[in-house]
């Protein structure tokens, strides 16, 4: 049973904040990944 509604912005922005802390990451794969993953 689900509890609650997710709240789409603010789960691709941490998941953009996740992908950036690696410091390896580049920036325009990261955000590759999250307009793939995200909305």
């Amino acid at each position: 049973k689900k509890h609650g509604n997710i709240k789409w912005s603010q789960t691709a922005t941490a998941r953009q904040d996740y992908l950036n802390s690696c410091p390896g990451a580049d920036q325009s794969y990261t955000q590759k990944i999250n307009d793939k993953f995200g909305k």
